[in-house]
């Protein structure tokens, strides 16, 4: 998370900030400042997902005592939902206005944003899937002799079908449907592995990182 960004990675991660409406543009050399005391990154995630944040939460600060708390609450109440969380010393390196300390933070707060948004649109589809196969409802003033008269006149193979093969034909029908619906949501269940799987070895190398640091020391 502390791995400098390129001059376009920067770039692309302020036009992203300027065009979130709670925020509006910001002054480049005032990026650190601005999101010191983390209310503006609460305000990013709020345009997103508005029922992760409570902006009454986070209140404009100058102290560093009060700028670590907000970051500290931001961290365990939304950063924790979005997959991913910030250790104590880049939340202080934060508060004290580090060149370059914020933008690693924002850049790890918009993949995790997106991803979200990823999941939620495939979340959608997948209970999309999940919603029971409406059949046409029949008149209920239609006999039920006339209906299958009106079905082998409009299909005269079916006159030649015994009922046994019929319903037989109808069950196995059925049976796909219902194997579909499965197999949709199989595959939304496994895109959903796989992103919590590179979350987890991210985490993991991070604690390694941390750890190695700690031996260091």
């Amino acid at each position: 998370m502390d791995r400098k960004l390129s001059p376009e990675e920067l770039q692309d991660l302020f036009a992203w900030i300027d065009k979130i409406p709670l925020l509006g543009p910001k002054k480049r050399e005032g990026i650190a400042n601005d999101f010191s005391d983390g209310v503006m990154a609460a305000r990013v995630v709020k345009q997103f997902f508005p029922e992760l944040v409570d902006l009454h939460n986070y209140i404009p600060a100058i102290s560093i005592k009060e700028k670590v708390k907000n970051w500290t609450l931001l961290n365990r109440k939304v950063f924790s939902k979005l997959g991913f969380l910030l250790l104590e010393s880049t939340i202080r390196k934060i508060a004290l206005n580090t060149v370059g300390a914020v933008m690693p933070v924002l850049r790890i707060l918009r993949e995790k944003i997106e991803t979200k948004l990823e999941h939620s649109s495939d979340n959608t589809l997948v209970g999309t899937a999940c919603m029971p196969v409406i059949k046409p409802e029949l008149d209920s003033s239609t006999e039920p002799k006339e209906m299958m008269k009106n079905s082998t006149d409009a299909y005269p193979a079916f006159k030649h079908i015994p009922e046994e093969e019929k319903q037989t034909v109808e069950t196995l029908q059925e049976t796909v449907e219902k194997l579909q619906i499965k197999v949709s949501l199989l595959e939304g269940l496994l895109h959903l592995k796989d992103n919590a799987m590179e979350d987890l070895m991210r985490y993991l190398e991070e604690y390694k990182a941390r750890l190695t640091d700690q031996q260091l020391m």
